[in-house]
């Protein structure tokens, strides 16, 4: 079993932004680096994952993590709205 992962490397503005984007929500971003705050953004080496054996496998991606996560917010946003209170 493999672990694969959307194209590209986005930067923790960019997810953000894009989740923000699907939501029809504008946001503004802070840079946590700039606090001092930590993120899995943050790290030094970068971290990366690496998909080259999902893609030998003949794997191929359908999307960007900004094209594809549209789905995955009004997904998660269709069950708040099932909730009590929501």
């Amino acid at each position: 079993m493999l672990n694969s992962a959307d194209p590209g490397t986005p930067t923790a503005a960019e997810v953000v932004t894009a989740v923000a984007d699907a939501m029809g929500v504008q946001v503004e971003v802070v840079d946590d680096d700039e606090r001092g705050e930590v993120s899995p953004w943050s790290t030094w080496p970068p971290f990366f994952l690496d998909t080259s054996a999902s893609l030998a496998t003949g794997y191929r991606p359908v999307g960007t993590h900004a094209e594809t996560v549209v789905a995955c917010v009004e997904e998660l946003v269709g069950r708040l709205r099932c909730q009590p209170g929501g």
